[in-house]
């Protein structure tokens, strides 16, 4: 960390609306709809926080926070690869995993097609290796 006490918040992600299919999912199977402006993604020194935020459709139902925060000294990220509790070098190990960007979009006669379902997407990349 850059200083022992505080941590560094290194980017917030603009978040971008839920596809049409995870609307629809939320509001049949929830009756709530997704939150975007309680909604946040945060990258910082030590860790990656998010929340998935979402309102009621009626007025007697609560708004749910769905806060998660995932630490870059344990796993998935941790240099030790490790599967739940149990460690992984008995059958296979990895490689130190990463954070990679997606561009999802298509190329067409040269030119660059974004579709609203599709655009760019963060994922997390782990090689495994067998032993």
């Amino acid at each position: 960390m850059a200083g022992p006490t505080k941590i560094d918040l290194i980017f917030d992600a603009e978040l971008k609306d839920m596809p049409c299919s995870v609307q629809l999912a939320l509001l049949c199977v929830m009756c709530s709809v997704f939150d975007k402006k309680r909604s946040y993604l945060y990258l910082r020194e030590n860790s990656i926080e998010s929340n998935f935020s979402t309102s009621p459709c009626f007025a007697f139902c609560s708004s749910r926070d769905n806060i998660d925060v995932t630490y870059f000294d344990r796993a998935p990220y941790s240099k030790e690869c490790k599967l739940g509790a149990i460690p992984c070098c008995c059958f296979f190990s990895c490689e130190q995993p990463k954070l990679e960007i997606i561009d999802n979009a298509y190329m067409c006669c040269c030119l660059k097609i974004d579709i609203c379902c599709c655009g760019k997407t963060v994922v997390l990349m782990v090689r495994f290796i067998t032993n």
